[in-house]
């Protein structure tokens, strides 16, 4: 069985500037893993926890050198069965949070590769090239400035979900083999475009272990 996205979802309205909320519009079932993406202007994150109290695990985090534009990873594997609301505190009000949850992860490790990375580039449009050792599903998430009002995926056979806060966003996934593949990305902002982008590999349920997780 491949791994299957389940459910995708973005911040909501709170009233607290410095509180963003991500529910998902169904169920989640034990074994499923959840992504969080953060983006926000200044500072970093101080809480990722669900409804029933549990604190998320940080993957990681990266920055544009130069700017205040900030952006990190949070992963919850296993949650308890049901509804789930992800409550996110960050430290200023620029912020925007969005969720997908997968289902037939590897409960081992379920992440095999991580590669958060920058690009600052004149115009549009940039790439990014991941290159795992073992197949599986590659969740591709990323936002940018320079006066961007949309960015996608460029390639065919990505399921693009697209969402726009306080900055323009973007996630997408597909099945990748062994080897190397290179993701494009296009945005209509003017200028010198600002790039955050995540590229994570997830790994099927019931294959044999190739690369240490995060490695």
């Amino acid at each position: 069985m491949s791994v299957t996205p389940a459910q995708f979802a973005i911040d909501a309205a709170t009233g607290d500037p410095a509180v963003r909320t991500v529910t998902f519009p169904g169920a989640s079932a034990v074994g499923d893993l959840i992504l969080i993406f953060l983006g926000i202007s200044g500072g970093a994150v101080t809480s990722v926890i669900d409804d029933l109290g549990n604190w998320l695990t940080k993957l990681g985090d990266t920055d544009i050198v130069g700017t205040n534009s900030h952006a990190e990873c949070w992963y919850y594997l296993n949650p308890v069965a049901g509804t789930r609301t992800i409550t996110v505190k960050i430290p200023a009000s620029s912020g925007f949070a969005t969720g997908l949850s997968y289902s037939s992860v590897d409960q081992r490790q379920p992440i095999g590769l991580a590669v958060p990375t920058t690009i600052t580039a004149s115009g549009s449009p940039v790439s990014h090239t991941i290159s795992p050792v073992r197949a599986g599903k590659l969740v591709t998430y990323g936002f940018s400035t320079g006066n961007a009002t949309s960015i996608t995926v460029t390639d065919a056979g990505y399921t693009v979900r697209n969402a726009t806060s306080q900055y323009v966003h973007c996630e997408a996934d597909i099945d990748v083999p062994e080897g190397s593949t290179t993701t494009h990305w296009s945005s209509n902002g003017t200028g010198t475009v600002q790039w955050l982008l995540w590229q994570l590999v997830l790994q099927e349920r019931g294959v044999p272990d190739k690369t240490p997780w995060g490695e």
